[in-house]
This record gives C-alpha cells, structure tokens and sequence, in this order.
C-alpha cells in the first residue's frame, strides 16, 4: 500500500501521468480493497484537491462496504472531497466518482441526515456537469432534497433545461434518467407548481420503451392529477408515448383512467363516490390528497361556470348541485374563492344568497394597461426582427442567385402563355 501511495502523490501533479496513475490504480484495487481498515490513515496524508484520482479510487473502496462503522466520518470525507476535488482529475473515473455520489445519498438517506448530501451533490454536479447535461449525480440530489424537504438548491438544478443524455461518459443509465424527472416532477408537485410537474412526468411518460417500468407506471398517475390541476383539463397521452406503454398503463389504471372519464363528465358527486371506492389505491399510491385537490378544482370551475348564467343563486341549489352536503359548506366554498380572487360576488345570509358581478378590474385596471401596451410594443418589435431578416437573406448571394432563377422561370412562363394567346 506504500506504493500505491508513493505513485499518487508522484503521479497527481503532472497531467501528463495522470492517465498512467489511473492505469496503474484500476489494475492494483485488489490492494486498496484488502487495506479496508486502514482506509482512513491513507487518506490523512491525501489532499483531496491534488490527489483527486487517488482519493477517488481509496473513498469508492472504503464507501462500497455495507457495514461502515464511522457513518460520521465517511459522510464528512465525501462531503469534502466534492467540495474540493479537482474536476480534471475527477473526469479520468466517472463512473466511481457518480458511485460516491450515490453513496453519499444513501448513507445520508439511511442514517436520517439527507441535508447533509445536499450541496455537496450541487457541487458534483457542477464540477463535472457540461452545460445543459444530465449526470448521475442528478437523480440522488433529487432525493436527498425530497427527503429532507429543503428544495432551494433542487430548484436551482430542475430550472435548468436539459439537452444532453452521454451515457458513455457519464455512465447514466435509464432509469437515472427516468428517476431525475420523476422526482423532479414530485417536487414541482410539493411546491404546487402544477405546470412544471405535468412536464417532467410527462418526459417520462414519452421516453422510448418496449416494457412498462414501474417509474414510467408511477409518473402517469401523478401525470393525470397535476394536469388536471394545471389547466382543468383531463390530459390525454402524449403522441409520443409507445404503444407497449400506453397498452399496459390502461390495463394497470383502471381507476385512474374512471377518475379522468368521471372528471371529464364534470360530475363531482361521481367523483367523490369513486374517491371513495377506490380510497385505499390512491392513499397506497400517495395520490390520495391530489385526488381530493381535483374533486375541489372541479367544484371550483363549476362554481365559477355558473357566474356566466347567474345573477343570483340560494346557497342551497349550490350545495345540491356541487354535492357540498350543506348551506354552511357551499358558503365556505364561496368565500374562499371570494378571498382568492377566483370569482367577484356578495353572499346575502339573511336570504341564504349569493349574487355574482362582474370583475371590478376588467378593462380598468392601469396594470392591464401597461402589459397591453407591452405585449403590442413586442409584436411590433418582432415584426421588425422578421423585416430585418428578411432583407438580411436578401443580400445573401445564394438567395439572389435562387430568386434571380425564380423570376427568370416565372418570366418565361408568363411569355409562353402571352404567345399562346396571340395564337
């Protein structure tokens, strides 16, 4: 182990023998694994910004045992080497440097300290993450921040667009890939961003499949509900989705399914009696208060329908119609749609009535003003950019040639068809 230690520390200054060192290293694991117990005296005398490669080979060794005695300590040695390893060295091994990422999850995960993974999974991340790539890393920063309920950095990361998967590099496999957008779109769904949620379910709902994983199986039944949430609207498959998906997802979602075609018929009291029926599957799948969210979303764009055929209603006919069970629940209703702006109206409780109006705002509003003249302003700045374009293309010599050609043929055409007239 001497030696191994005298060749990391002859071989990590000089770049040029760094590719002989992780040569030399992946060849002597043998010797690293067997010294297990003595991992952590070796790794005293490393740095783990100048001796990155080597600190990889003897942190991946200590961290693959399943029964680590100082949980402590190995959490704090991969807490600081991501913080300060070098990313040139790092890149000569990614596939151990993601393991210890994933290790560095599970072991924070396991022993109930998941914010201890949090930003120094970010900073994996960004040491060796090129613009726009998913890695490895990605996924367990997911967890970690679903697990400790602190999304602030996750939110960062989930921000950023995705263009590039390089699985040959990286060592990302499918399911990581899969995994990031699920617990993407979890998180999304924490923090009520409906929209976003629906996307990252739905990337995984279109990913290219011959089987049904049980990630793909879970991203569709939360896809249903934060769809719904989003725009009102049951959501339909996307065009892209397999057909051996889309076959097995109707075959394993048959409430979910009934719950789109109960919501699509806007029958809440249905809806609530299938909530009902089907209570313990969605509790099971942790869709049970996202279900009860839609059966509010519905009740709500009911209740704002009928301020476009009502003047005044008794609270009674909203409470039978919407299936709120009594006057002092549909008055609960009302108001807090009232507090949020969702509908304008005055309940009368001497009379047991409510009467709608219109919004005060409409038209009115200096705000609505301003973003009308700013939305007209950009128009007219796009239809600039498109002549602006245009007469850019214009000079270019292919496009003269092209267009030069075109009115030589139309011409010609246009003599043609003069003579045969005169004939």
């Amino acid at each position: 182990m001497e030696q191994v230690l005298n060749i990391i520390f002859q071989n990590s200054n000089n770049k040029e023998s760094l590719q002989h060192l992780f040569e030399f290293l992946k060849k002597n694991e043998n010797i690293i694994n067997e010294q297990k117990n003595n991992l952590d005296l070796y790794l005293e005398q490393l740095h783990n910004g100048h001796h990155t490669l080597g600190c990889i080979f003897l942190l991946a060794a200590k961290a693959q045992s399943k029964s680590i005695k100082n949980v402590g300590l190995i959490i704090k040695q991969l807490q600081q080497f991501f913080l300060n390893c070098d990313p040139y060295q790092a890149r000569f091994c990614p596939s151990k440097y993601y393991f210890l990422c994933r290790r560095l999850a599970e072991i924070c995960i396991e022993n109930s300290v998941p914010q201890a993974a949090i930003f120094p999974l970010y900073q994996s991340i960004k040491k060796l993450q090129k613009t726009s790539e998913l890695t490895p890393a990605h996924p367990y920063l997911m967890l970690v921040s679903l697990c400790s309920k602190n999304f602030s950095v996750a939110t960062k990361v989930l921000e950023e667009e995705v263009f590039e998967i390089e699985s040959k590099t990286t060592g990302l496999n499918i399911e990581e890939v899969l995994l990031y957008f699920y617990y993407g779109g979890l998180i999304w769904t924490i923090l009520k961003k409906y929209d976003r949620a629906t996307h990252f379910f739905e990337l995984n709902i279109s990913f290219p499949a011959d089987i049904l994983s049980k990630i793909v199986l879970e991203s569709y039944k939360k896809y249903i509900f934060t769809s719904i949430l989003s725009t009102g609207k049951v959501p339909v498959l996307p065009s892209q989705t397999s057909h051996v998906v889309e076959k097995n997802l109707r075959q394993l979602c048959g409430p979910y399914f009934k719950f789109k075609q109960f919501f699509e018929n806007s029958n809440s009291l249905e809806l609530n009696e299938l909530v009902v029926k089907f209570n313990d599957i969605f509790e099971k799948d942790n869709n049970l208060g996202l279900a009860k969210l839609c059966i509010q979303n519905l009740l709500r764009r009911g209740i704002q329908r009928l301020t476009k055929t009502y003047i005044t209603l008794s609270l009674e006919f909203v409470a039978d119609k919407f299936g709120l069970g009594s006057v002092i629940n549909a008055e609960f209703y009302i108001l807090d749609m009232i507090e949020k702006g969702e509908v304008f109206a005055k309940i009368d409780q001497k009379k047991g009535e409510i009467s709608f109006h219109d919004d005060p705002e409409t038209y009115q509003s200096s705000q609505i003003g301003i973003q009308m003249d700013k939305e007209i302003q950009e128009v007219i700045d796009l239809s600039n950019q498109i002549k602006h374009l245009d007469e850019k293309i214009m000079v270019y010599p292919n496009y003269i040639m092209k267009k030069m050609k075109e009115d030589h043929h139309s011409q010609k055409k246009s003599e043609e068809i003069e003579t045969e007239k005169m004939n």
